[in-house]
């Protein structure tokens, strides 16, 4: 079994190939957001928009003692938000790691994003991700017993 290093140069040129994927842990989001290696802009415009949820399903309450269709309207928007706020920070965190080597490092250590190459995950360990390249050749054929 052959071990390659993936450096971070190697990362964000596979990346940009296509080779490399990203796999952000949903229920790591906060704690990626959250880190001090996160570029400001972003985690401003996550909390702003979780935020705005919020203030959506907060005020299906007051709305729903007026009438149903503003309280119904409420919580389908509330829906909506979260879920594009999901999806932007998951492709916040996937950009900052293309271009914060820090970052790379801080996500993969502590588990909050994985990498996969064709299908199968990279191994991070020590501060290095390692390629055991399991799948990079072919897969032969195999021969029918009869």
């Amino acid at each position: 079994m052959q071990k390659t290093i993936v450096t971070f140069d190697n990362f964000v040129e596979g990346y940009k190939l296509r080779k490399i994927e990203i796999a952000v842990n949903p229920k790591t989001i906060p704690d990626s957001m959250s880190s001090p290696l996160m570029s400001t802009n972003r985690r401003l415009a996550h909390n702003l928009f979780f935020y705005i949820g919020v203030i959506s399903f907060l005020s299906i309450f007051p709305l729903a003692l007026v009438s149903w269709v503003p309280a119904l309207a409420a919580f389908l928007w509330g829906i909506v938000i979260f879920s594009a706020t999901k999806k932007s920070a998951i492709s916040f965190i996937a950009e900052r790691m293309l271009e914060n080597e820090e970052f790379f490092h801080f996500c993969l250590s502590n588990k909050l994003a994985g990498l996969k190459k064709n299908g199968h995950a990279l191994l991070y360990q020590d501060g290095k991700v390692l390629d055991y390249g399991l799948f990079d050749e072919p897969e032969k054929e195999s021969q029918s017993v009869q």
